[in-house]
């Protein structure tokens, strides 16, 4: 596993659980709330103000070089994967449950909204204020448009997508910052 090198812009706040933000100075910084698996393959930039939150059989997965922007918040209960060279906007939700359960009334037991991975490809650009929900699966080479709400998967790559109803708004799309 690479080391972390810890600079003024990529520090960790905090390793485990607490009730408090961590600030440094009057900036609140990346806060990490880990039970299970969070893995990183190197050169991967945080920012100030993401929270990456791993539940006990929970594995979070960022490739080599991906930025969260500011604010951006994990929710990890099953599996998030976010591939290499991909970039997650600012105030960014991506979590992979519900967060709750729901039982099946004529069968208390059985839970009917379990977790679903969360998966996104390399070289993905998620725009700001985005929010991915369990189950998604974004390919490869897309750009979500800034705003979205994605539910489920496409089989598409090169794409910019839009919307609550994951429109397509351009195809063969090539994007560099």
């Amino acid at each position: 596993m690479p080391k972390y090198k810890n600079t003024p812009d990529r520090k960790i706040s905090h390793f485990g659980f607490s009730t408090n933000p961590q600030y440094e100075g009057k900036k609140l910084i990346t806060t990490f709330y880990n039970e299970g698996k969070i893995i990183f393959d190197g050169y991967d930039i945080l920012s100030r103000g993401d929270t990456i939150y791993c539940k006990k059989e929970g594995t979070i997965h960022l490739g080599y070089h991906v930025h969260l922007s500011q604010n951006v918040f994990l929710e990890c209960e099953k599996e998030i994967n976010i591939g290499s060279r991909s970039i997650i906007g600012f105030d960014t939700l991506i979590m992979d449950s519900d967060n709750h359960r729901l039982f099946d009334e004529e069968s208390p037991n059985r839970i009917i909204n379990l977790p679903s991975s969360v998966n996104i490809g390399e070289h993905c650009w998620v725009g700001c204020r985005c929010t991915i929900l369990k189950g998604a699966h974004i390919f490869s080479n897309n750009v979500i448009a800034g705003g979205a709400i994605i539910t489920s998967g496409s089989n598409e790559s090169s794409y910019v997508v839009l919307g609550s109803n994951s429109k397509i708004l351009k195809s063969h799309i090539i994007w560099n910052v």
